[in-house]
Formats: structure tokens, C-alpha cells, sequence
């Protein structure tokens, strides 16, 4: 069995979810939602620059903890795009550098998959609408109606868009291979402290569920 954790990059919210894929009981979605994170409030009077790396950390501690969590073997994430604004490209690249060195300290291999991979694996075509990929998440993983349904419209498209970076990449070679091979020790990562929705300072990981459960979330001390 392998566990992918897959992603839909971004700054103010990044798409997650984790995807279960074993050959003899096939394919699960096992848990989806969105990380965002929030601009200083204008009477905080921060910079930009100062701003954009708390939030970058934020990010960082965030999908942290939901690799922990959940244990994760990959992280297949949709690849990197290039926006024409600078100022958008840059907290992509921001976001991308966290998950790069995360990735590194944690030992997991990032697999990348296009935006029209990820469409033609879901749907068969490239020219597919957020609809049609919600669509088709939904009726490869029926669960999913209950776990990624709930979430606020706007933010759906990006978990939707997560499972779908974890199956057009699961069939890779280099996640396949994953099957036979023990899985490495995470380095200089430790569990230490807490994360809660909404608390000050912190990105919301949010989950359908997460309102009424009041779930912990296990902080990476790496950010």
C-alpha cells in the first residue's frame, strides 16, 4: 500500500488530500481540505515582504503536519505554473520553495503532474472544466462527496484538484516503485506543539469535519 499526498499549490489556499492505493483493495480517498492563509490586517501596518514569509511559514508547519499525520510515502503535486502577474509568481515560487525543502527534510519524493494530466487522468480529455473534474473525482472516489462536498465553493475546485494530481501521478513508475521499498525516516522533524484552525498566527487546515471535532494538528517544527 501507498499513501500520496496530493496537492494543488498555492498561497492563499493550497489544495490537500490523501489517497490510499493498494493493488489488491485499490484505490481510497482518506482524508481532503484546503490550507489557507490570510494578508495581515491592514492596521497591523507589516510589509509585504514580512507578511509573505509568515505566511510561507505558515505553509511550511501546515503540510508539515498533514505529512506526519497521515504518514505519507509521496507527494504528487499539480505543477508549478507561471503566472504573468510578478507579484503572483513569486508566492507561487514561495510556496514551491517551502514544499521543496519540506519534502527534502522529510525524505519524500515529489512527483509533478500537468494541469491537462491531470484532467486527461480523470476525465479523458484536456480541455475539461472544474465541474468535470469534480465530477469525476466524485465518481472514481464516492466518499468524496462526503468529505470534500461540505467545503465552501471556491475552495472544492482545489482539493478536487488535489485527488486529481494523486492519480494522474500514482501510476508513475517512480510511485509504483514505492510498493517494495521501506519508507525512510523522517530527518530533523519533530511533532512538538499545536495547530488549531483559525488560531492566531497559523494557517487554517480546513477539513469538513474539522468544525465539530476539534481535532489536534501535530506542528512540524521545521518552519
Amino acid at each position: 500500500m501507498i499513501r500520496l499526498l496530493g496537492l494543488d499549490p498555492g498561497f492563499a489556499a493550497i489544495g490537500w488530500a490523501v489517497v490510499e492505493t493498494d493493488p489488491d483493495a485499490g484505490d481510497r480517498l482518506v482524508a481532503a481540505g484546503v490550507v489557507r492563509t490570510k494578508k495581515a490586517k491592514p492596521k497591523q501596518s507589516v510589509s509585504a515582504s514580512i507578511d509573505n514569509f509568515r505566511r510561507a511559514q505558515e505553509i511550511g508547519r501546515a503540510l508539515g503536519a498533514l505529512a506526519l499525520d497521515h504518514r505519507v510515502d509521496v507527494v504528487c503535486a499539480e505543477a508549478m505554473s507561471f503566472p504573468r502577474s510578478s507579484s503572483v509568481a513569486a508566492k507561487m515560487a514561495m510556496c514551491w520553495g517551502v514544499l521543496a525543502q519540506l519534502c527534502q527534510v522529510l525524505r519524500v519524493r515529489v512527483v509533478q503532474a500537468s494541469p491537462q494530466e491531470i484532467k486527461r487522468a480523470l476525465t479523458g480529455r484536456t480541455n475539461a472544466t472544474k465541474d468535470d473534474v469534480g465530477a469525476a473525482v466524485s465518481l472514481r472516489f464516492p466518499d468524496c462527496v462526503g468529505i470534500v462536498g461540505p467545503l465552501p465553493r471556491g475552495l472544492d475546485e482545489h482539493a478536487y484538484d488535489a485527488v486529481g494530481a494523486a492519480v494522474a501521478c500514482m501510476q508513475r513508475g517512480e510511485v509504483r516503485a514505492l510498493e517494495d521499498s521501506a519508507p525512510l525516516p523522517p530527518a530533523g522533524m519533530s511533532t512538538e506543539g499545536t495547530h488549531q484552525k483559525g488560531a492566531e498566527g497559523g494557517a487554517a487546515v480546513e477539513t469538513p469535519s474539522e468544525g465539530n471535532q476539534q481535532n489536534r494538528q501535530k506542528v512540524a517544527a521545521y518552519a
